[in-house]
Formats: structure tokens, C-alpha cells, sequence
């Protein structure tokens, strides 16, 4: 079993299988929790927000100057689906499994040299 997680791929299949059950972890967790990352300047703040939907990046514009408790308008830039994210790496990390490991190269015999 050693031998099978030799390889490069195998190990950074691995790595992206973690990656895709907690992004999968994170999805479950937005049905009932939202989460924020935010960044606020005195009018304008950056936010990353985690909702059932997907990933949202947006833009923040604070109606009363840096009071978001009072009301803000945001603008969405960009929203990333759970699915396509848990999807892809866990493709990426099948492929990465199942791909046949390269063999290493047979070393030549230098011409002239005896063996020892």
C-alpha cells in the first residue's frame, strides 16, 4: 500500500480529495450559518460571503458613512456554485488517482565503461 502513494499525483490527489470534503463541509454549514469576510473602508467595504447559493464576492456602498448597521446596497460580482467547486476537485482527484504512474527511466550505459 506504501507503494501506491509514492507517486506525486497520488499525493496531491489526496490533497485536493481533503480540499473538496471541506469546501463540501463549508456547503452544508452555509444552509444554516452564513458566513462573511469583510473589509470596510469608511464608505465602501469588500465582502466574500458563504450562502447556499455559492461563494459571493461583492461591493459594499454604506448609506450613512461606516455604519453598517444602518443600511448598506451591495453589488454582486461574483458568485461561485459549491457544486462546481466540490465537482471539479473531486474529478481532479479521481483522474489523479487513476492515472498510471510514470516509470522511471532506465539509466543508459555510459559507452566504454566497464561494469563493476
Amino acid at each position: 500500500m506504501r507503494e501506491f502513494f509514492r507517486s506525486w499525483k497520488r499525493k496531491f490527489g489526496v490533497v485536493m480529495l481533503l480540499a473538496a470534503c471541506l469546501i463540501a463541509a463549508g456547503w452544508v454549514r452555509s444552509f444554516y450559518v452564513s458566513d462573511e469576510l469583510a473589509i470596510n473602508d469608511y464608505t465602501v467595504g469588500k465582502a466574500v460571503v458563504s450562502s447556499p447559493d455559492g461563494i459571493r464576492f461583492e461591493t459594499r456602498y454604506y448609506l450613512d458613512g461606516y455604519f453598517p448597521h444602518r443600511g448598506y446596497s451591495s453589488v454582486v460580482h461574483l458568485t461561485i456554485p459549491y457544486l462546481s467547486l466540490v465537482g471539479g476537485l473531486l474529478l481532479l482527484s479521481a483522474w489523479l488517482f487513476l492515472s498510471k504512474p510514470q516509470s522511471a527511466p532506465n539509466p543508459r550505459p555510459v559507452v566504454g565503461s566497464e561494469p563493476q
